[in-house]
């Protein structure tokens, strides 16, 4: 029997918490018509060993073994192998409700695209987390869609791909092939896909009931301090992704992705500046990302938020002496939030 979701986790050294997660899909109630796709991206620890054991004990469950490349090369490996209507991706570290895949099956009728809403909690605050009975459903398409996965960061809904709901045929639409050739490690990441995938999505279902909770871990790639291709792949995805914008007259999700872009190469330049061990290319990369500041001048200062404005008027002034007062300043605060 042809499976109605195809349910893909990108599986990377994640000998701690995998087996929660996969419990969480293989206990779901009134739904058992899905296919499991383990992708191992190459992991050094027991991670390969919990997903043989599992897949040994249920028929449904498939494991993939690839070089480890990255989540988004995981993600693809495991779309491309799937066989259902329906893709779903949940990030190894995960959980997800009980009744997750009943709800979303009965609102993925004619739609592309089925978000559901998370909470973030740290491992230790797990346990006691008790899953919400009721929520909104909202319906959008085209620039409502792309704003909202966007700019409303106050709801719980959320950019990437995990915790949705994709139709397959809509998903394979998408030129990722053009995407990897530019960014091989974030090109399945919300940084460029999501606000695209969203505005290209001719109905989506948004249900602001949590049945997802993402576990915040502090060595995940998106928060790790060591400067790896996944921060400046983010310098190239984001011209692109403004560029789409700009083209679609998306002006709020512009807006709001320049503030971000701005951060960024205000983080990037900074980290090299400050870490010898990135010494090797540190020339390069700084001319890249002062071209970038030479592109957007005007623009970070007429469209971002006064305190990116402060910042870009500064550096523009000084690099160094941003780099080591109010660059220093903020990146001694956010250690320290951490």
């Amino acid at each position: 029997m042809i499976p109605i979701i195809s349910i893909i986790i990108p599986v990377y050294n994640s000998e701690d918490y995998l087996t929660d997660c996969i419990n969480s899909v293989i206990k779901q109630n009134n739904f058992e018509n899905y296919e499991l796709i383990l992708v191992n991206d190459g992991s050094t620890d027991k991670s390969l060993e919990i997903c043989e054991s599992f897949s040994r004990i249920y028929s449904n469950i498939c494991v993939i073994s690839k070089q480890n490349g990255g989540v988004s090369s995981a993600r693809y490996a495991g779309l491309l192998a799937s066989k259902g209507k329906y893709i779903s991706f949940i990030d190894n570290d995960d959980i997800i409700s009980q009744h997750m895949y009943a709800e979303l099956e009965k609102m993925c009728t004619d739609v592309d695209i089925v978000c559901i809403s998370r909470i973030n909690l740290k491992t230790e605050e797990i346990p006691n987390y008790h899953w919400e009975d009721e929520g909104t459903l909202i319906y959008l398409e085209k620039k409502d869609a792309c704003n909202a996965i966007v700019c409303e960061k106050k709801l719980n809904y959320n950019a990437p791909l995990w915790g949705k709901l994709f139709r397959k045929d809509f998903l394979l639409e998408f030129d990722f092939e053009k995407y990897k050739s530019i960014c091989p490690t974030i090109f399945m990441e919300d940084v460029l896909v999501s606000p695209m995938l969203f505005y290209a999505a001719n109905k989506v279902i948004i249900n602001t009931k949590v049945m997802y909770i993402h576990r915040e871990i502090s060595s995940s790639i998106s928060r790790s301090n060591k400067l790896s291709s996944f921060y400046f792949e983010q310098i190239d995805s984001y011209d692109i992704l403004l560029k789409f914008l700009k083209d679609k007259e998306i002006a709020k999700s512009y807006n709001y992705i320049l503030n971000t872009y701005a951060k960024c190469l205000l983080r990037i330049w900074f980290k090299l500046k400050t870490d010898s061990r990135n010494a090797k290319r540190k020339k390069e990369y700084l001319k890249k990302i002062d071209y970038r500041f030479d592109c957007y001048k005007n623009e970070f200062l007429q469209k971002t938020n006064n305190g990116i404005k402060i910042n870009c008027i500064v550096f523009n002034k000084s690099k160094e002496f941003w780099t080591y007062s109010l660059g220093l300043a903020y990146f001694k605060i956010l250690r320290y939030l951490k």
